[in-house]
């Protein structure tokens, strides 16, 4: 454990207690997850919050948003790179025939 002077900044990224713990917003962040999880879950099991039935209809929406714009993007791209053989291959045919 690395002890440092009270309420002091150790290494420039955090304050230690006299015991060699992190204290301040950081290390109160850490503590209070696994209890703010803890407490989601059960409200979830409480309320008939579901969290499947939640992620299962995020996970169709933005499927379903990423082929509306596949559906558009694709076929742009593939008369983007159509149109430049075409300017590529007609200007290769008329330097033939010209020259």
């Amino acid at each position: 454990m690395r002890h440092c002077d009270n309420a002091r900044l150790c290494d420039n990224e955090y304050i230690y207690d006299d015991e060699g713990e992190v204290r301040g917003m950081g290390g109160r962040l850490l503590t209070a997850a696994p209890s703010a999880a803890a407490a989601l879950l059960s409200a979830s099991a409480d309320t008939g919050f579901d969290v499947a039935a939640i992620m299962t209809d995020s996970v169709k929406t933005t499927q379903g948003q990423i082929f509306s714009v596949l559906a558009i993007v694709v076929p742009a791209i593939v008369t983007i790179v159509a149109a430049v053989v075409c300017i590529n291959f007609g200007l290769k045919w008329l330097k033939k025939i010209r020259g």
